[in-house]
């Protein structure tokens, strides 16, 4: 008997059983559910706080706290960003956050206020988990440069 995924099937019950084995666990491998970008939001949102604008702009300047812009250089070139904020990419993230690599960024330690932003708040929350997951607490996501801006939140060019 011959078999597409498995070749020759043979007749004995043994081999025969096994290849069905391997057939079921290749098949519910394939139909596990897939991550969505919303379970990745859910997910995120659970772990990282989100605080209002008025909130964050109470936090701008205190001590022992970092205003971190998730977004790339071209957004950030093009609007602005809070003052004094620290730019990392959020693909460049976990290089930036962990103290192991040579491209640690010297503002993120573990005891430090982390305020994330973004153009909306999405990407925030997704970098905010990942530090928490690399042993960051204190993370915050402010949501939006656009809502800080509107807000009268202090601002440099990009």
């Amino acid at each position: 008997v011959n078999s597409p995924r498995f070749g020759r099937m043979y007749r004995t019950p043994l081999l025969s059983g096994l290849c069905l084995i391997a057939q079921t666990l290749n098949r519910t491998s394939l139909e596990k559910k897939m991550e969505t970008a919303k379970d990745y939001m859910t997910a995120a949102n659970a772990v990282v706080e989100r605080i209002s604008i008025e909130d964050a702009l109470t936090k701008h300047g205190a001590e022992n706290t970092v205003f971190v812009d998730v977004r790339d250089s071209g957004d950030i070139a093009k609007t602005g960003t809070v003052a004094g904020a620290v730019r990392i990419n959020r693909g460049f993230l976990e290089f930036a956050a962990d103290d192991n690599t040579q491209y640690h960024n010297a503002n993120l330690t573990k005891n430090a206020h982390l305020y994330l932003l973004c153009a909306a708040g999405g990407q925030a929350a997704l970098a905010g988990k990942t530090l928490k997951d690399m042993g960051y607490q204190n993370v915050y996501n402010i949501g939006g440069f656009g809502a800080w801006k509107d807000a009268g939140g202090p601002v440099e060019n990009g």
